[in-house]
């Protein structure tokens, strides 16, 4: 760099030297323009001189122009003397200053264009100099910073290349490291597979011992369930072994919480849910069920147990579905057929109801409670002499069923036969079981009816006697409008709330 600036020196210092010649040359030339003439007057003069004193013919010469001076004289005298001559003189003196004014003028124009001009020249000496100096140094920093950036990019890739050589000889020394460690890693790994492999295989003995000895406790405690629960769910359980049922059902979700591996068959989880069921554990009852469904689809039991368990869940439709499958895996079982008729009749499903309990009564015609259970049916579908053909049939083999006297006593109401009706009820009466208020009920409704006063009071006193809340029924019943107006029955009922 500083030899660029001693060169860019050298070349403005020689710039200004031509510059300052040039200029010179200028204002000399504009000098000898200007003193020129005189100098020119001055040599002529010297010159005339120096000959006049030479030689005698200069001096015969200077004799004759002294006689042209005379003569000159003479002729002034004579243009003095001559009043148009002079006048025409001055016109010609005059022409002729006039031409020599309009040259002077010239000349003392182009005198004082000279400066401008130099200026000028100066000026356009300069800007093509300065342009000059410009291009060299551009060419010359050009060419400098060329060879330093070629200089600098050699550098870099020499660097780059070192670089590369010491990254490679790390990357090298890093990897030989790391298949070192790969090497111990593996050789840790190989001894901690071992390792794992001989645990598991001690956890897995031990595992299947736990769990052999598990499975040897299922099995006791599904026996020991058999052995203490009845054969049905429709029989009763014992108090007195409530309490263990409820501890080996512990036992058994415990074990199956302890150790999953615990195989329970398709007949364990029927046992389980029987449990279930004798301990009012209704929803894991219809699990334990489904489990057992799930193992072993054609399990005739899990079905018509799990159908029992939604009756009480109150969950009609469930139930009547489940009993459905246990008609188709056992076609000729009676309770089956019951159980899903009895479903579709507390979800008053009548029709479906009253087909289901033919099938029942078709296997087993003296069951009184399917002969009553068809019997309603029949009611709600208005079919009474159907319905009074059944209740007989279940009373006649069960006498002493008083729901079956009630239902009678309704139907013959119903029909007027208000006679009957009391016989019927009349006959719940007698047997002052839990149905003696609703039986004098059903005679007060049929006294009152018949415009019997007396009776009427006092079988609805009797029944209110025997069942309180029919003070609030009375109040509204329309059967009972003969009476009200009587003062027993308003002061019967007048401490009754109001009916909702």
């Amino acid at each position: 760099m500083l030899t660029t600036l001693a060169f860019l020196g050298s070349k403005i210092s020689d710039k200004l030297q031509r510059w300052a010649i040039a200029a010179l040359s200028i204002l000399l030339i504009g000098l000898i323009g200007l003193h020129a003439p005189a100098a020119l007057a001055q040599s002529a003069s010297a010159e005339v001189d120096s000959n006049a004193a030479l030689n005698a013919q200069e001096r015969q010469e200077l004799e004759d122009l002294r006689t042209e001076k005379r003569f000159k004289q003479f002729i002034d005298q004579r243009i003095a003397n001559s009043p148009e001559i002079q006048d025409r003189l001055e016109l010609e003196v005059d022409r002729a200053f006039a031409r020599t004014t309009t040259l002077l003028n010239i000349v003392l124009a182009i005198l004082t264009l000279i400066p401008l001009l130099a200026a000028l020249g100066v000026w356009l000496l300069r800007r093509s100099v300065v342009s000059e100096l410009v291009s060299e140094v551009r060419t010359q920093l050009e060419k400098e910073v060329f060879t330093q950036l070629k200089q600098q990019k050699l550098d870099a890739i020499a660097e780059i290349e070192q670089l590369k050589k010491n990254s490679l000889q790390q990357v090298e020394q890093m990897v030989s490291e790391a298949q070192t460690v790969l090497d111990e890693l593996k050789t840790q790994t190989a001894i901690a597979n071992q390792e794992i492999e001989l645990l598991k295989s001690q956890a897995a003995s031990q595992l299947e011992t736990m769990v052999t000895d598990a499975q040897q406790i299922k099995d006791q405690t599904i026996q020991e369930l058999t052995n203490l629960l009845p054969g049905s769910t429709t029989e009763k359980l014992s108090p007195e072994v409530q309490p263990r049922v409820g501890n080996l059902t512990a036992l058994l979700e415990g074990l199956k919480r302890a150790i999953p591996q615990i195989s329970f068959s398709a007949t364990d989880y029927l046992k389980q849910g029987n449990a279930f069921f004798f301990e009012s554990r209704y929803d894991d009852a219809v699990d334990s069920y489904d489990r057992a469904i799930q193992l072993s689809p054609d399990l005739y039991e899990a079905w018509f147990t799990k159908a029992s368990t939604l009756m009480l869940l109150q969950r009609y439709d469930e139930a009547a579905n489940a009993y459905q499958f246990a008609t188709q895996l056992k076609p000729g079982s009676y309770e089956a057929w019951a159980g899903q008729g009895t479903a579709w009749l507390k979800a008053q499903q009548y029709p479906d109801a009253i087909a289901a309990l033919n099938e029942a009564v078709a296997r087993k015609a003296e069951d009184y409670l399917t002969l009553f259970n068809r019997g309603y049916a029949y009611a709600q579908l208005d079919r009474l002499e159907a319905a009074l053909a059944d209740y007989d049939a279940a009373l006649t083999l069960k006498p002493d069923f008083a729901k079956a006297y009630l239902q009678k006593g309704h139907l013959l109401q119903k029909q007027g036969k208000y006679a009957g009706a009391i016989a019927a009820y009349d006959t719940v009466v007698k047997r002052n079981g839990k149905d003696s208020g609703e039986g004098w009920y059903g005679q007060a409704t049929c006294f009152a009816l018949q415009g019997e006063i007396e009776p009427a009071l006092a079988a609805l006193e009797n029944a209110v006697a025997a069942a309180p809340g029919f003070k609030v029924q009375a109040k509204t019943d329309s059967r009972l409008e003969k009476i009200r107006a009587t003062l027993r029955f308003r002061a019967l009922i007048e401490d009754a709330p109001a009916e909702i």
